[in-house]
């Protein structure tokens, strides 16, 4: 058995994992699931096809990793399972970025935004705490103002990174116009200051995007047939940082980076970071995951822009 039998083995095995999960719904069988050595087998395949699928033909286990981690989300889709679902988005954003592929993360993370605000700050109960320690939190932790704010930021974080991927495409006023819409009604719901606010910036920072390309495209000689035009439509220097969102994301970046770590060399990172990730996009046409492929990539679909 070769390398790559081996590895399709191993990502199946995963994927029988899921789907007896999905079947019973049995409670040794979850356990199976949401456990860590399950969750970094999924992010050790995620972190191998990453690194090698510009220079091999790793498709089939990209698109059933993906199925498999999609799965893994809608199998745990309650609030104790925000953490999970945390490290499942930051999983799929990680593939999206290295292969090129659009995996809709935006629906998962408003999802999880809906838990927030259902429920009663309360001050007395805070503590400090990990929230990507832990896979699944006990029910008091859902009421503790830290544990939200930290869920919301860290939400906001992984929503940036799947809009910074396509923040230079010319579909990204059309896939930005329905999470706004969902941010701008999670805004008015919330009432603590600490979670409006960087709700608000994000908010803010996306529309500014969306104007910029919006007018651009509106300025556009070319029809949507003109296929070569649409690839080369942003030709406005992402390596000098101007488009609306990069500053944004980078700033964005920066307050997650552990203290120690030089502001100004990590903000030029991100800013390569996206260049590289347009260099992706360009030499590989966009692939659209059909979230109703069976998890074993068995009955995939692929749909091409």
């Amino acid at each position: 058995m070769n390398s790559f039998d081996k590895a399709q083995v191993s990502i199946q095995q995963l994927a029988k994992i899921l789907r007896q999960g999905i079947k019973t719904k049995k409670k040794e069988v979850l356990k199976k699931i949401y456990n860590w050595q399950y969750i970094n087998c999924i992010d050790l395949w995620v972190k191998l096809i990453s690194a090698n699928i510009r220079d091999h033909d790793l498709q089939p286990f990209l698109y059933t990793i993906i199925q498999v981690i999609n799965g893994v989300v809608c199998l745990f889709p309650g609030p104790r399972y925000l953490p999970l679902r945390l490290k499942c988005i930051q999983m799929l954003n990680q593939l999206s970025s290295s292969s090129g592929v659009f995996i809709p993360v935006s629906s998962l993370v408003l999802d999880a935004l809906e838990f927030i605000g259902n429920n009663k700050q309360d001050e007395k109960l805070g503590k400090d705490f990990d929230v990507s320690a832990v896979l699944k939190v006990p029910k008091q932790w859902l009421k503790l103002k830290y544990f939200q704010e930290e869920l919301v930021l860290s939400l906001i974080e992984l929503l940036s990174v799947h809009f910074s991927q396509w923040s230079f495409h010319i579909s990204f006023p059309d896939l930005a116009t329905f999470p706004l819409m969902r941010l701008r009604k999670f805004h008015e719901k919330i009432t603590a200051e600490s979670l409006r606010r960087p709700v608000k910036r994000l908010i803010d920072q996306v529309q500014q995007n969306v104007d910029f390309l919006q007018k651009k495209r509106d300025d556009a000689a070319f029809s949507p047939k003109d296929l070569e035009s649409i690839e080369s439509f942003v030709q406005i220097g992402t390596s000098s940082g101007n488009l609306p969102f990069v500053q944004y994301y980078a700033s964005v970046v920066r307050k997650s980076l552990p203290q120690g770590v030089p502001q100004k060399e990590s903000t030029q990172e991100q800013i390569v970071s996206i260049k590289q990730q347009k260099e992706v996009l360009d030499k590989s046409p966009i692939v659209i995951v059909d979230e109703a492929s069976s998890i074993d990539g068995s009955k995939r679909k692929k749909q091409r822009t």
